[in-house]
This record gives C-alpha cells, sequence and structure tokens, in this order.
C-alpha cells in the first residue's frame, strides 16, 4: 500500500493471504495518511482494492471519530478512496453528534452521505431526514425529507433585560 511517511499500512495479529490475493486476521489496524482504523477482525482483496472491517469498528480522522459494526476501506494505490460504514453507525467531530444505520464517504469530495434513520444533534438542535449529507471538512449539509427541531428559546425573567 505504499512506502514513507505518508504511506498506508496494515497491522494484523494474526494474518493469511490466498493466491487470489484475497486474506484476512483478528486485531486489525489500517493507517492511511490522515486515518487510524481499528477493528476486531479484518479481511481484505489486494485484487479489488478493500479492507473490510468488523466488530467494534473505530475510524479516526481529525477530529472525526467513526464507530460502526463494519467498515469498509476502498482504495487505489496508496490512496483512500472510500469509506463504507453499516450497522449502529455513530460519528462524533466535536460538539456534533450524528446517527445512522449506514455511511458512505466519499474521500476526494469529503461528503458523508448518511441513511437509515440518520440524524444530527447539535447545541439543541436536532435534524432528522430520509438522506443527510455532511461534508467533513466544512460546515456544509444537505438534507432530503428533513425535520429540524430547535429548543425553545430561553424565557427572561419579568423585568429582566430582553437580549
Amino acid at each position: 500500500m505504499g512506502e514513507g511517511p505518508d504511506a498506508s499500512r496494515l497491522a494484523l495479529a494474526t494474518a493469511w493471504a490466498s493466491p487470489d490475493g484475497a486474506g484476512g486476521g483478528t486485531a486489525a489496524r489500517a493507517t492511511a495518511p490522515g486515518w487510524v482504523v481499528t477493528g476486531d477482525r479484518s479481511s481484505w482483496s489486494l485484487s479489488s482494492g478493500e479492507v473490510h472491517f468488523d466488530g467494534h469498528v473505530r475510524a479516526e480522522h481529525g477530529t472525526a471519530v467513526l464507530t460502526a459494526d463494519s467498515l469498509t476501506l476502498g482504495y487505489a494505490d496508496t490512496r483512500l478512496t472510500a469509506v463504507h460504514a453499516m450497522g449502529g453507525v455513530r460519528l462524533v467531530q466535536g460538539a456534533r453528534l450524528v446517527t445512522a444505520t449506514e455511511a458512505r464517504l466519499d474521500v476526494p469530495t469529503g461528503a458523508l452521505r448518511l441513511t437509515g434513520a440518520p440524524q444530527l444533534v447539535e447545541g439543541g438542535r436536532r435534524l432528522m431526514g430520509e438522506v443527510v449529507t455532511l461534508w467533513l471538512d466544512d460546515d456544509r449539509l444537505t438534507c432530503e425529507r428533513c425535520r429540524l427541531e430547535l429548543p425553545d428559546p430561553p424565557v427572561a425573567a419579568v423585568g429582566a433585560p430582553v437580549p
């Protein structure tokens, strides 16, 4: 998966490989530039450019931490191209909490597409929709069939100045 400090790496406690390039392992950890992914088990296919993690999956990228039941990384040469998380997806990024059943990240654009009852909670606001797309590198998002819940503004006490 490449060489040098910016190269992707895969470390396994145990591993096996077959002649067709498929393989597997346990206590998996993958590192791609800017990413660290861990899980209980992994399998990979060098020929198709995929690494699959199962069980207690945790992916860290900058300030974002994504957890899921399983996760598949797609790569071309030494570059990570896609991340597909499935089951109990939870993303924490600063004060933002995002949950969904499934998430697909297009790494080159930074667009994270969430499906399966996606929900974003931040600062007392809750956004729900059929599909929520969140860009990890900035504060943009789109939502299909949305519902936004805003907290009531605090009620000022009688005689208190109004902001």
